[in-house]
């Protein structure tokens, strides 16, 4: 497997201790900068240039309104990867709106990072599955009539996005090749006017299109 390079983020020195711990144990993760100041993040990131960010944030914490300014900045240099305590799904979605690729909560394994930041880097986007499951709720709730810019396989594969389902499982499901998947996601990208998948998710969720 290629090498993943890293920075972790987090105002906590025993969290960024303990991801540290558990990232640097992998061989194909290379963790290049840490960073605890929030203003700090852009220009970190900016000169290392990682293929990933892991950031540790949390909507009650007094920096997220801060950090919240320079996410949409950088998604456009790097790949966000939030690590948050809520399962709040407007607080998800207002980070996948904002370009953040991924989310895992504190309560889950620590060997659930190492399969968020693989299936980011792999597949373009990972969600815990206690987030997928309130963020598909939602959309159940806000079910409207389906709108006819989408075709009836494309409604389908929106329907595996807001559930949180890898391209790999919407292959399995809907018995499909994984090069159809992506053909798919990029149809469905192009018509919701997005480029990643959290933007197409939180578009899918806020809109009720499933």
């Amino acid at each position: 497997m290629s090498h993943i390079s890293l920075i972790l983020s987090s105002y906590c020195p025993v969290m960024r201790l303990g991801l540290r711990t558990l990232l640097e144990a992998v061989q194909h993760i290379d963790i290049i900068g840490e960073v605890h100041d929030v203003t700090q993040l852009l220009s970190m990131v900016t000169m290392l240039n990682p293929q990933l960010l892991l950031l540790d944030i949390d909507a009650n914490d007094q920096r997220y309104e801060d950090v919240k300014c320079h996410i949409c900045s950088l998604t456009h240099v790097t790949q966000i990867v939030a690590f948050c305590d809520q399962q709040d799904e407007a607080f998800v979605l207002e980070l996948l709106e904002c370009g953040v690729v991924g989310c895992i909560t504190k309560d889950e394994a620590l060997n659930t990072i190492l399969t968020a930041i693989d299936s980011v880097i792999s597949e373009g986007g990972w969600l815990s599955p206690h987030i997928a499951a309130k963020v598909a709720r939602q959309a159940l709730h806000r079910h409207t009539k389906q709108q006819p810019l989408f075709t009836p396989r494309e409604m389908m594969v929106m329907q595996c996005l807001a559930a949180g389902h890898t391209d790999q499982d919407i292959s399995n499901h809907l018995q499909i090749s994984g090069r159809t998947v992506r053909y798919h996601l990029q149809n469905i990208y192009a018509k919701l006017g997005v480029d990643r998948r959290g933007q197409a998710i939180a578009h899918i969720v806020r809109e009720g299109l499933v």
